[in-house]
């Protein structure tokens, strides 16, 4: 069984994969999951928390092509 700080890391680390997967810069997606870019990375660093931010990003389509 993982540690609290090994799921937290995984997740993160799942979520940068997510969103490099599907053609999202974090300047990009942080409007569109009502965040600030700021917050956004502060959370996929590891300096904050938020799991529904994590889970928010495993729901996302892929990026539109501009």
């Amino acid at each position: 069984m993982l540690s609290r700080q090994r799921q937290l890391r995984l997740a993160r680390k799942q979520a940068k994969a997510t969103l490099k997967r599907r053609g999202w810069s974090y300047r990009r997606v942080a409007p569109v999951l009502g965040v600030s870019f700021t917050h956004l990375a502060k959370v996929l660093t590891g300096k904050r928390s938020s799991n529904r931010l994590l889970a928010e990003i495993k729901k996302l389509p892929r990026a539109a092509e501009t």
